[in-house]
């Protein structure tokens, strides 16, 4: 994903309620870009660096023994102040929010890990639950020979998160080198000689490791309706290359709705049969294939466009094949949204009239 798709790709995150994971080399923006778009929005900048942790009351605060009123002792964790200072700026400014950036995140200890299960899956910390308005980044390097990293491969944390491989283009540093007054004969070296800008990394496969919640937190990401581009390098971050192929592919194999053109040219009217089939209707095939031919009709009558003798006769032969309830809805729609044009010219020619009328009857069993 390039910086631009990244930084499309957070506002669908955030609403979803999943915390991404960037993934790529030094100096590419894993900080920077989570860093300027908090600043763009006008929200609040928490950079936490799981590198300089060294045990657990570095992430969970420290443990304090509290006195209760039945004379009991209870252990309580005191909110860092990192994280009590974010809350309270969520809480002050609903308006607004907070964007926390778990950088290095691989730097850690595999110890200190385990706090972060619940934080980057429903941003509950400990016992706190972070407000609505406090989103999570989480970003480190690859597992590759170039850094020294924690082996984090583990499928029960890395299947919380929609992992992203940031790649930023040329072109986008050369509009960063200009936008932050790089000296033009460096960024005119660098322009005809950009493989020299950065060193060879080995490449890597992001740890996508899916599970039945891949699943659900997919499907807040798609309810977001995202472009189809960054729809699909989300899929490739939750459920993997190979099942987001494997989905595409099932999709394009599914039948999909006619358009009101083939309705009244009485192409793919096999379709049409096989929907209607009234062992195993496909209503929602038949239902957007009439709300097409509605939308197609409409746009006639807006044309002040009649229609020919073989699109009435594609169009009734339409309403004879789908299930009476459909086709009378569908009548139904035309009437009520037409300014009966569309009316006049097909239900009352005299070659359907009848047809039509009986149609209805049939249906709804009055008149």
């Amino acid at each position: 994903m390039n910086i631009t798709d990244f930084k499309a790709a957070m506002p669908y995150l955030f609403e979803a309620e999943i915390t991404g994971f960037v993934w790529g080399a030094k100096g590419i923006g894993k900080t920077s870009i989570p860093r300027d778009y908090a600043k763009e929005k006008g929200w609040k900048f928490f950079p936490f660096y799981l590198g300089a942790m060294s045990d657990n009351g570095d992430i969970l605060g420290l443990a304090e023994f509290v006195k209760k009123d039945n004379g009991g002792v209870s252990t309580r964790f005191a909110i860092p102040e990192w994280l009590a200072d974010c809350i309270q700026y969520c809480e002050e400014n609903p308006e607004s929010g907070a964007l926390i950036l778990l950088d290095e995140f691989n730097r850690a200890p595999r110890s200190l890990l385990a706090g972060m299960f619940s934080f980057a899956l429903d941003k509950t910390f400990h016992t706190t639950k972070l407000p609505k308005n406090c989103h999570i980044i989480a970003a480190g390097n690859p597992p590759t020979d170039e850094y020294v990293v924690t082996d984090i491969d583990e499928a029960a944390l890395m299947s919380r998160f929609c992992h992203i491989k940031l790649e930023p283009t040329f072109q986008e540093w050369l509009d960063f080198a200009k936008n932050t007054g790089i000296s033009a004969s460096l960024i005119e070296f660098y322009k005809n000689q950009s493989d020299l800008l950065n060193e060879k990394y080995t490449d890597f496969n992001l740890p996508v490791k899916p599970d039945s919640r891949a699943v659900t937190r997919l499907d807040k990401l798609m309810k977001q309706n995202p472009p189809q581009g960054l729809l699909e390098q989300f899929m490739h971050g939750i459920i993997g290359i190979e099942r987001t192929v494997a989905y595409l592919q099932f999709l394009k194999d599914q039948d999909k709705p006619l358009s009101g053109i083939e309705v009244l040219t009485h192409q793919k009217f096999h379709l049409i049969e096989k929907w209607s089939n009234p062992v195993d209707v496909i209503a929602s095939c038949l239902n957007l294939t009439c709300d097409n031919l509605k939308e197609e009709l409409i746009k006639r009558e807006d044309e002040k466009q009649i229609l020919n003798p073989e699109e009435k006769s594609n169009l009734m032969a339409f309403l004879l094949a789908v299930p009476k309830d459909i086709s009378y809805n569908l009548i139904d729609a035309i009437a009520k949204t037409s300014r009966l044009e569309i009316f006049k010219n097909f239900f009352l020619d005299d070659l359907y009239r009848d047809k039509v009328y009986k149609l209805a009857m049939d249906a709804r069993g009055k008149k």
